[in-house]
């Protein structure tokens, strides 16, 4: 009975190991005949800024945490409260990133770490589809 389980669990690890082969991404794609051929696809390598700007960082499919136009804690809270925007992001640092549901994305600074969660809270429904991202 141990013979077996010590060949179950070493069968186990094998699977799991040949499964996890360090293999490049593949994309099947049907050629003119209808048939799937493996295409390699390769990735670009990531690029090191030294001094990215503002509309580099924003460029991303997420802006940086701080990458946005600058507003007061007080624009900010009347912003949320009125449902003018559709996504809060929080950083450790207090750094509030706010995604406009016109797209514009602005920067603030909460006075106290989770302020920004206590005014979506008090938002009620008017905030009840606004999306909180913390970090």
């Amino acid at each position: 009975m141990k013979f077996t389980w010590i060949l179950v669990v070493l069968m186990i690890v094998v699977l799991s190991l040949s499964a996890c082969g360090g293999q490049t991404p593949a994309t099947e794609l049907p050629d003119a005949a209808g048939d799937t051929a493996t295409e390699q696809v390769t990735y670009p390598a990531p690029q090191a800024l030294e001094n990215p700007t503002a509309e580099v960082i924003a460029s991303g499919a997420y802006p940086a945490p701080g990458a946005g136009e600058e507003i007061s804690w007080d624009e900010a809270k009347t912003m949320i409260l009125n449902g003018e925007i559709n996504r809060v992001m929080q950083a450790h640092t207090m750094v509030v990133t706010l995604f406009t549901k016109d797209g514009r994305v602005l920067v603030t600074i909460e006075p106290n770490i989770d302020d920004v969660l206590t005014v979506v809270e008090e938002c009620g429904d008017v905030c009840k589809d606004t999306t909180v991202v913390t970090e």
